[in-house]
This record gives C-alpha cells, sequence and structure tokens, in this order.
C-alpha cells in the first residue's frame, strides 16, 4: 500500500477566493458603467448644445422654408385633384358608353377604358347591389366620392370657402 500524503494533488485556490474575484468583478463592471454614463451624458449635452445653435437661427429663414413648403403641398393637391377631375370624365364616358348595346367591349379603347374604370367601381358594387338585378347605382356613388375628394383638394385654404 501506498501511503496518502496529506498535501492534494490539484492545486485549488483558498475557499474564499471565489467570492472575492466575484466581488472586483462586480465592482469593475460598476465602473466601467459609470464610464459609459459619463460619455452618454457628455455626447447629450453635445447634442443639446447643437440644437440650441440651430434653434438660433433666424427666423425668416424658418418662415421661407415653411412657405416652399406650403406651395408644395398646395402644388400636389392641386395635381391630385386635377387627376380625379380627369378619372370623372372617363367615368362619366364609361358610363355614357353602357347606354349604347353596339359598344364592343373588347376592342380598344374600350378595353382600356374598362380596365381603368372597373377596378374603382368594383369597390362600390360590393356595397350595393344593383336595384331589380338591372339598375346599377355604383357609378352614382362613385362619382359622388370624387366629386366631394376633388372639391377639397381643390379648396384653397386662404379664400376661406370650402
Amino acid at each position: 500500500m501506498t501511503p496518502v500524503s496529506p498535501v492534494s494533488s490539484s492545486s485549488s485556490p483558498a475557499p474564499g477566493f471565489d467570492a472575492m474575484s466575484a466581488l472586483m468583478g462586480a465592482a469593475h463592471a460598476a465602473r466601467v458603467a459609470r464610464v459609459v454614463a459619463k460619455k452618454k451624458r457628455a455626447e447629450g449635452r453635445e447634442m443639446m448644445g447643437e440644437m440650441s445653435k440651430q434653434a438660433a437661427m433666424p427666423l425668416f429663414s424658418l418662415a421661407a422654408v415653411t412657405m416652399v413648403d406650403q406651395k408644395m403641398i398646395g402644388l400636389i393637391t392641386q395635381s391630385v385633384a386635377s387627376f380625379i377631375k380627369l378619372y370623372l370624365l372617363l367615368l362619366f364616358v364609361r358610363v355614357l358608353l353602357t347606354w349604347f348595346p353596339n359598344v364592343n367591349w373588347m376592342r380598344q379603347p374600350w378595353t382600356m377604358l374598362r380596365q381603368v374604370t372597373d377596378p374603382y367601381l368594383n369597390l362600390f358594387r360590393n356595397l350595393l347591389p344593383p336595384i331589380m338585378g338591372m339598375v346599377d347605382l355604383t357609378p352614382i356613388m362613385g362619382f359622388m366620392v370624387l366629386q366631394f375628394l376633388a372639391k377639397v383638394l381643390s379648396s384653397d385654404a386662404s379664400m376661406g370657402k370650402f
């Protein structure tokens, strides 16, 4: 039999060493967190300084930008209103042509007219079924919605009228 030595072959640290290293790691993590927070506060102060410089711009330049934006919005709404009016004309031609039974809808330009106007009219066909299976009121509803939109978009806010 071989004698057992009182000193083991594995070298393990002292029992309190693990707890101490954990505390030191936590302290280091806290220091790192404080440094990061300090840098973020400094960046925030720097950003606020830049914002105050931008806020000190002359008011007339801000008013000019706003005026340009207003003109651009006015131009866009007028363009959309003009497009709606053109679409109303296409719908009107489409409704007039339905009164003539001799129109061949499979020939050009009538096929294109149907392809452009039918998706819009189908929105209302799902809401309003034909009366007695013959009278289709969806174009009337479509006209009313488009005319309302055109009126709202083409109204001049400076005139105070609707």
